[in-house]
């Protein structure tokens, strides 16, 4: 298959490339969302009900693998495997349901350990309904914000002259690796928030 033929696909089959995406990496591919729509390659409603569609999806699934599991083999193999131990179980536990929406808020932004995190909701006692509730506001928040940073990057780069180009795209890939380092240390932040709470 040509070039021409591969880009052809990936422009005709956009939005369900990104829903595929979506489902894999939510943030980093909501932040080159908010880039392509700039450049006029998504319609800015339909990509961002995909890319919710494709941050709910994958955590309902894992929700529902903590509620149907055997969970004390669950919670001793996986959980363990992150250094979530029966004392910080049980903190989470509490937390989901008396603290749902700030539990959901770290868990959203804790790389690395949102699938145990969202499947220790499903051990709980803690509602499908109320934890999709919590979950949808949260992404909603969280991707309006993710997106309206890849269109402002990609909006200062098409604003700027011809002669001023290297100059910017300098700023745009520095102000990308900001972008990429303060999501880094604000995952690093909440993975310690839930991990060391008492």
């Amino acid at each position: 298959m040509h070039l021409e033929s591969i880009i052809n696909l990936l422009v005709t089959y956009r939005y369900v490339m990104l829903l595929v995406l979506s489902l894999i990496e939510g943030p980093l591919v909501c932040l080159g969302a908010g880039i392509m729509i700039r450049l006029g390659y998504f319609a800015p409603l339909p990509a961002f009900i995909i890319v919710i569609i494709g941050d709910i999806v994958p955590n309902s699934v894992s929700f529902f693998l903590g509620k149907f599991s055997n969970k004390k083999t669950l919670a001793k193999s996986m959980l363990a495997k992150l250094n979530v131990n029966e004392k910080h179980f049980e903190m989470l536990e509490k937390f989901w349901v008396t603290h749902t929406h700030k539990t959901m808020f770290l868990a959203k932004l804790a790389w690395g350990l949102g699938m145990p995190l969202f499947m220790s909701a499903g051990m709980t006692t803690l509602s499908f309904k109320k934890f999709l509730e919590s979950m949808t506001w949260v992404a909603i928040v969280q991707y309006i914000f993710v997106i309206s940073l890849g269109y402002y990057l990609a909006n200062s780069y098409a604003s700027v002259t011809t002669s001023d180009r290297y100059i910017e795209i300098i700023g745009i890939f520095f102000s990308f690796v900001i972008i990429i380092a303060g999501m880094y240390y604000l995952s690093k932040f909440a993975r310690e928030k839930m991990l060391d709470a008492e």
